[in-house]
C-alpha cells in the first residue's frame, strides 16, 4: 500500500498528523534513535494468525515491550498464535517490518481483529509507519481511535505487561 494513499485518506478525513521521514527501519532497536524526535507512544505492530491460519489479529504494543505469543494468546483467547506468512502480509498490501494499523484499509472483509496495549492509549499521540518503514506518522490518539472505528475496526484494549 502506498503511504501516499494513507496520507490522502487521513487528510480527506481532516485527521491531523505529523510526518517524520527516516532511513528504512526494520526493528524496534533501529527505530530507537529516531523515537526521541517523535513525541508520543511508539508502537510495535504485528499481524498474527491462529494455528489454522484462518483468523488474523493485529497486535499493537508499546515498542519497548517484548512480544510473548503465549501471553498475547491468553489475553485475546487464542492458542497457537504465530506470525502471519509473508503471502498474507502481501494480501493486506504490506511486508515484514512495515506492518501497521493502516492495513485495515485493505481489510474489506473485516478479517482482522485489532488489539492495543492499554498503556498506549494514555499517550496524546501514537506513532506508526504508514505501511512503509521509511516514514512515521504521529497521530492524536483519540483521532486514531476514531479512524479505526470508522474503518470498522474497534481497537480492543489489552493489559500487556
Amino acid at each position: 500500500m502506498e503511504s501516499q494513499r494513507i496520507i490522502n485518506e487521513l487528510e480527506g478525513l481532516d485527521i491531523p498528523f505529523l510526518t517524520h521521514r527516516h532511513p528504512p527501519l526494520f526493528t524496534v532497536a533501529e527505530a530507537k534513535e529516531f523515537d526521541e524526535k517523535m513525541p508520543g507512544g511508539h508502537c510495535k505492530n504485528m499481524l498474527l494468525t491462529d494455528k489454522k491460519r484462518t483468523s488474523y489479529y493485529l497486535i499493537i504494543l508499546q515498542a519497548n515491550k517484548r512480544m510473548d505469543f503465549k501471553r498475547i494468546g491468553q489475553l485475546i483467547g487464542v492458542k497457537g498464535l504465530k506470525f502471519a506468512k509473508e503471502e498474507t502480509l502481501n494480501r493486506f498490501d504490506t511486508f515484514s517490518g512495515s506492518v501497521s494499523p493502516f492495513i485495515v484499509l485493505e481489510d474489506d472483509q473485516g478479517e482482522i481483529d485489532v488489539f492495543v496495549d492499554r498503556e498506549l492509549l494514555s499517550y496524546d499521540k501514537l506513532n506508526f509507519h504508514p505501511n512503509i518503514n521509511t516514514m512515521t506518522l504521529g497521530i492524536d490518539t483519540q483521532s486514531f481511535t476514531d479512524y479505526m472505528r470508522l474503518k470498522g475496526h474497534e481497537m480492543q484494549p489489552i493489559d500487556y505487561e
